[in-house]
């Protein structure tokens, strides 16, 4: 019996090749949202997961003009006031009058989130060391490097 295999190359091969691509981001995103979701509630039984991707980006990145930060969720203003109404309420971030221009405000993570972000995320950040520790470090880098192309490209 003879079996037609596809060819390695052409316009199938990348199709099929692009849809593998689609299928391991989906599943990689849909464990990642699921984590995302209980670390949230690690951080603070009230907190949703997206307060809590601004504030690991006010961790990571310091005080900012809130208005900036709807650029940085992809999201609109009203939906950011949200978020750090939300998060101040919940005592992990403060949000003053910003002193170059009184009618804006700025937005700044407390120590109280910072240390929980510090204290949560570690487990967050072994399980990925455990996961990549047996790769080679070329394709650990590699892999960072597709990443970020990846992330690039959907940003331009």
């Amino acid at each position: 019996m003879t079996t037609t295999s596809e060819p390695a190359t052409g316009p199938s091969a990348r199709r099929d090749a692009v849809e593998d691509v689609e299928r391991q981001l989906v599943r990689m995103m849909s464990d990642s949202k699921r984590r995302f979701r209980d670390l949230a509630t690690q951080v603070h039984p009230d907190l949703h997961a997206p307060s809590l991707a601004l504030l690991i980006h006010l961790v990571r990145e310091g005080e900012q003009p809130q208005g900036a930060l709807a650029a940085v969720l992809h999201a609109d203003k009203g939906q950011v006031s949200r978020l750090v109404t939300q998060l101040v309420d919940l005592g992990l971030v403060v949000r003053e009058p910003d002193p170059a221009d009184r009618r804006a405000m700025t937005v700044a993570a407390t120590d109280q989130a910072r240390r929980r972000i510090d204290e949560v995320g570690w487990p967050q950040r072994r399980m990925l060391h455990e996961r990549l520790g047996g790769w080679q470090l070329d394709d650990v880098r590699e892999l960072a490097e597709l990443l970020r192309r990846l992330n690039d490209d959907e940003r331009s």
